[in-house]
Order: structure tokens, then C-alpha cells, then sequence
């Protein structure tokens, strides 16, 4: 058994003992948010070691902040297993970094590009996933406009900022994060899209019922 294994199942025994009220699904779900935590906390550590390794630090920072600032409200597709989501997360933080050092991005195609980006976040922000599905409307609502107002600060500082190196990688997260979102990109992945839905779906069935 793995580290990251037994922990979550301590914490899921601790909990099922602590709060004798909570069920078998509710265990899941919490066994399955902790999975995440424990797993993004390494996949985190392994990048800031590679980005380290590649002599990209000070831009990987960058890149993290603008990126995660972004996404912590938008949401966006997760990769199932734990390698295909490190790879992922390579490809997500690491690729506005080299695209910026060979692309000149001009003002115009900048402006257009974040005039989608922006159209996208509207459309499909906050994009939610099967383990955490947003079922409240407010906190969807909360998320929408938070991604929205952060994608445009967001856009408004790679604009003021002079190097074109830095302001590209900001740019390019707001890019790379809209595509996150889209229903595209979550078929490709083979994950469920809008899961507040079919939870809503699956509520009114069970009253009904």
C-alpha cells in the first residue's frame, strides 16, 4: 500500500469514527478530495523541481500564479489518473513559457484572442467535474463573474507590463485556461461536462421517486 494510500484511508477512518452521521458516499467523496490534495500537493513540488532544474523557475512562477488565480475560480478538466494529470499540468504551465520565448504576439491578435478567451469564460465558467459538481447556482454565479473579473485583470497586466516575455506568459494562461473549460476539451479527456446538472437530474428523480 502507498503512502498517499493509507493516509487518505486514516483520515477517512478518523472521520467515519469522528462523524458517525456521514455515509458511505460522503466517505468517497472525502476519501476522493483527499487523493487530490495529497496528489496535487507532490505533482506541485515535482514541477517547481523540474521548473528548477530547467532554469525556468522565475517563469514557472509566473506561470503558476497567473494560471492558478485563473482556474481556482473558472475550474476546468482534470486528467483521471495521476500521471496523464502531472503530464497535463507539464503541458499547462510550462508551455506559456516556451511559446514566449519564439512568438511575437501583436497587439490586435492579442486582443482578439482574449476577446474569445473572455466569450469562453462567460459561456462555460465555473467548469465543474464529476467528484465536485458546483449544484449551488449563487456560488456558480459567485465563480462566474470572480473568473471573469480575474481573466481581465489578468489581461490588463500583461498589457501594462513592458517585457513581452513576461506579459505573453500571462497572456498565454488566460488562453490555455479557457480551453480548460470548454466542452471539447472535456470530451477529449472523457470527463462529464456541467455536473451540477446531472446531480440536479439525479435529486429530482430520487424526490420524485
Amino acid at each position: 500500500m502507498s503512502i498517499r494510500e493509507n493516509i487518505k484511508l486514516k483520515t477517512i477512518k478518523f472521520i467515519s469514527e469522528t462523524l458517525p452521521n456521514k455515509n458511505k458516499d460522503d466517505l468517497e467523496c472525502i476519501g476522493y478530495g483527499i487523493e487530490i490534495f495529497l496528489c496535487n500537493i507532490l505533482k506541485v513540488i515535482l514541477l517547481f523541481i523540474l521548473s528548477y532544474k530547467l532554469g525556468i523557475f522565475k517563469y514557472f512562477l509566473i506561470s503558476f500564479v497567473s494560471m492558478n488565480s485563473l482556474r481556482l475560480l473558472s475550474g476546468g478538466v482534470h486528467a483521471k489518473k495521476s500521471w496523464t494529470c502531472f503530464l497535463l499540468s507539464i503541458f499547462v504551465f510550462f508551455s506559456p513559457i516556451y511559446i514566449s520565448r519564439f512568438i511575437i504576439i501583436k497587439l490586435v491578435p492579442k486582443i482578439i484572442s482574449f476577446i474569445i478567451s473572455f466569450i469562453l469564460i462567460i459561456l462555460y465558467a465555473p467548469a465543474d467535474l464529476e467528484e465536485k459538481p458546483y449544484v449551488n447556482p449563487k456560488l456558480r454565479k459567485i465563480l462566474k463573474i470572480g473568473s471573469s473579473i480575474t481573466s481581465i485583470l489578468l489581461m490588463i497586466l500583461s498589457m501594462v507590463i513592458k517585457q513581452d516575455f513576461y506579459s505573453n506568459i500571462i497572456f498565454l494562461s488566460i488562453i490555455i485556461n479557457s480551453l480548460l473549460i470548454t466542452p471539447f476539451v472535456y470530451r477529449l479527456f472523457k470527463r462529464r461536462f456541467r455536473n451540477y446538472e446531472h446531480y440536479n437530474m439525479g435529486s429530482s428523480k430520487s424526490f420524485s421517486g
